[in-house]
């Protein structure tokens, strides 16, 4: 007797844990970004083949000459750490956050979807039918290709409620491959021009100044321009000094003129910051002296390399400073030296 009263006590706690056991979902959003978007491609795929993952979807796109890789993948927990980890054999993970769902509150919110799903095509149908009475043969042919959308949406909920019921714990990964650009980002309909106006306030000083050509330092205003999401900038302003010299090849002012462009650091954030972001680039351009009886010079090409960092830039506006090397193409003894400045730059 009291062995059969242990069986069946043990029973009903299996029984009890069954009904309230509870299974769940881990979600995961990952990004990669990789430079050899090729390689990665073929890595992930041969990945997803030993992982034995399921493909939810699946797509490509690519635009402002960017390959982006997107899948939505059903992953087992006994896979999961595993194919993780090799992840980061692909590329770069940029991103990755996980959240866990309740199983059950998941089915709920899956079957009143498709409850809703039927009732839409059933309207929908409903009105397919009514139009052919009414000789609306186009607008019947447009329902039409809502209709097969609908049975598309009821076929991929069913299948996703199958999952759900049959397994107990697994993971759906959205996975967003994207191949990393360093240039000027491009499309096929062209450059991605951007509209940033801005103003630079510019701090030359000259590295070995010359009483009879160069003063020891030259400063002033220049505006500007950013015209690319690759941030590409196009420079035009004026320098000029206080100091005097009886000299008539003393130059007075410089008006400048450049075209200039900025890289981010893939290891310092890649300019992902609002807050002091690192940067390197050029300048190359050309200036035009004017010397100290107003007498104007002829046009002389000079280049610059920039260390710079951004202070602070949103969706909106962007401060940022740089330090260069001012080097032109003739006079190099006299004429070059170090260059600071400071810009503000604002979407128009």
């Amino acid at each position: 007797m009291k062995k059969a009263t242990i069986i069946i006590l043990t029973a009903l706690v299996i029984v009890y844990n069954s009904s309230f056991a509870k299974s769940y979902i881990h979600k995961s959003n990952i990004e990669i970004k990789t430079e050899d978007f090729h390689s990665s491609k073929i890595k992930f795929n041969s990945l997803l083949d030993e992982s034995k993952a399921i493909i939810y979807s699946s797509s490509s796109e690519y635009d402002a000459r960017i390959n982006t890789l997107l899948y939505t993948i059903h992953i087992n927990d006994d896979e999961f750490e595993k194919f993780n980890k090799m992840l980061k054999t692909i590329g770069k993970v940029s991103k990755q956050n996980s959240i866990t769902v309740d199983n059950e509150n998941e089915i709920k919110q899956k079957e009143l979807q498709l409850k809703f799903t039927l009732a839409k095509k059933a309207s929908y149908e409903t009105e397919y039918e009514l139009m052919a009475n009414r000789g609306m043969e186009e607008k019947r042919q447009h329902f039409w290709g809502k209709l097969q959308d609908i049975d598309l949406e009821i076929y991929n909920i069913k299948k996703y409620l199958v999952n759900l019921k049959n397994e107990v714990d697994f993971n759906i990964l959205e996975i967003k491959i994207i191949e990393q650009i360093y240039t000027p980002q491009v499309s096929q309909k062209g450059l991605l021009f951007v509209n940033m106006p801005g103003v630079t306030y510019n701090y030359l000083m000259i590295e070995n100044p010359n009483s009879e050509l160069s003063a020891s330092s030259y400063s002033g205003w220049e505006i500007k321009y950013m015209i690319t999401k690759g941030k590409t900038h196009i420079n035009i302003g004026g320098l000029k000094t206080n100091e005097t010299s009886t000299n008539k090849n003393f130059i007075k002012e410089l008006f400048v003129v450049s075209l200039g462009q900025d890289f981010y650091p893939r290891y310092f954030g890649e300019g992902n910051y609002n807050y002091l972001n690192l940067y390197s680039g050029y300048n190359l351009g050309f200036f035009v002296p004017t010397y100290i009886f107003e007498r104007g010079g002829n046009i002389k090409m000079y280049a610059t390399v920039n260390l710079g960092l951004e202070l602070f830039k949103n969706k909106y506006v962007l401060f940022d400073t740089n330090v260069s090397y001012f080097l032109p193409f003739s006079n190099i003894r006299n004429l070059r030296g170090l260059s600071f400045r400071a810009s503000f730059n604002f979407v128009f």
